[in-house]
């Protein structure tokens, strides 16, 4: 599954990069990058959504502080 998410991410790198190409015309460019903006923060937030639930509970513990300290 985790090479979906960097394939989507590729194809809208890719996309991004096709739209910069000065010979088309404004409105393709625009459409192009547009897109292939789109497929990369959809491959980020697939990314992102397959983290952990406790993705901060093991930084916490790392750091050994508690979530409800209040030591100043």
């Amino acid at each position: 599954m985790n090479q979906s998410k960097t394939l989507i991410q590729a194809i809208g790198t890719v996309t991004s990069i096709v739209g910069s190409i000065p010979s088309l015309s404004d409105k393709k460019q625009f459409a192009l990058d547009l897109s292939g903006n789109v497929l990369q923060a959809t491959g980020k937030a697939l990314e992102a959504d397959a983290e952990t639930s406790d993705t901060l509970g093991v930084y916490r513990n790392e750091m050994g502080t508690s979530p409800l300290s209040l030591d100043y």
